[in-house]
């Protein structure tokens, strides 16, 4: 019967059109939540989240703590990776992922690590000072600050199960500590706590954290992937669908450019993004998206006719946590 439906129905084009779907619903432009409702809501959200104790998944920027104290901060690695699931990891069969090449991974490597880090736990004193900081490039946040990927399986596509989520360039985040392991940070993001590596984020002033994420020049990514067009010694820049943009202005723009010796790409949105690798003295590269690509000055509005089309627009596409 599964077979039958598979041959039958699947090939029916149809059904990856979104139109297919929406021209069955009633009222499929009704605005479901206005943007009052929305904030209305999502503040709602934020107090049961710390009513939980669980706010490092929906976290409040506008009033941020200059310090935690040891005990909070060992609480917030736990909530990421608690003991009990270390101790679960050490019993599976593990593969990791170096490079290209996936074998097995030796529990030896595994085991002196989680011993390290429960260490590293236990030697935390005092009051930890909090820094502010933005994600340079498109970045793998992990439960532990392991620097190889694990999976259960050797199958692709290769699920890192240590991997939370993805960070993509220009999001704020808070800084807390290094780990033993010193390439690598302890962070908050908007929607998930957890460790970074160092080469992708830098340190900003709390003005120019908030100058940044509070600018009134935004773009917001509506396909499922965008990237920015290549720059000579930068490369790419990839963002995903809702990530939103940070757009320069034209001294900005002609700064940057003047010390690239070049001219900035007609027909182009400017990105201004971090710099990690300050190959000039601007600690922001200004990136050009092309004007063709689906972008818009903010998020649309939210009626069961934008949900199905943004949905769409991922039909196919692999499955993976961190958009990987």
């Amino acid at each position: 019967m599964v077979n039958e439906f598979m041959c039958t129905h699947l090939k029916d084009k149809r059904l990856y059109d979104s139109d297919f779907w929406i021209d069955r619903l009633h009222n499929a432009d009704e605005i479901l939540m206005d943007d009052s409702e929305i904030k209305s809501f999502n503040h709602l959200l934020y107090k049961k989240m710390v009513e939980s104790h669980i706010e490092n998944y929906y976290y409040d920027f506008s009033n941020p703590k200059n310090e935690i104290t040891a005990y909070d901060f060992i609480n917030e690695i736990e909530k990421v990776m608690p003991m009990e699931n270390s101790e679960k990891i050490i019993e599976e069969n593990l593969f990791i992922k170096d490079g290209g090449k996936i074998r097995p991974l030796k529990k030896d490597k595994l085991k002196d690590f989680l011993s390290n880090f429960q260490d590293f736990k236990k030697g935390i004193s005092g009051n930890i000072p909090i820094s502010f900081g933005l994600i340079t490039d498109r970045s793998a946040l992990k439960a532990i600050p392991f620097k190889y990927p694990l999976g259960i399986t050797p199958n692709y596509p290769f699920h890192d199960i240590t991997r939370l989520t993805t960070l993509s360039p220009g999001e704020p985040i808070l800084i807390y500590k290094k780990s033993f392991k010193l390439n690598w940070y302890f962070v908050q993001s908007s929607f998930y706590s957890g460790w970074i590596n160092i080469r992708n984020l830098i340190t900003v002033s709390e003005d120019e954290f908030f100058e940044y994420n509070k600018s009134p020049r935004t773009l917001v990514i509506m396909e499922s992937k965008v990237c920015t067009e290549e720059l000579p010694a930068f490369g790419k820049f990839h963002f995903q669908m809702g990530d939103k943009l940070v757009l320069a202005n034209e001294d900005e723009i002609n700064s940057f450019y003047f010390k690239m010796n070049t001219l900035f790409p007609e027909g182009c949105y400017p990105v201004k993004i971090p710099l990690k690798r300050k190959l000039t003295n601007e600690k922001y590269g200004i990136f050009p998206i092309p004007s063709a690509k689906e972008v818009k000055a903010s998020f649309p509005d939210l009626t069961q006719k934008n949900l199905i089309k943004q949905a769409f627009k991922m039909v196919g596409e692999r499955y993976g946590w961190g958009g990987k």
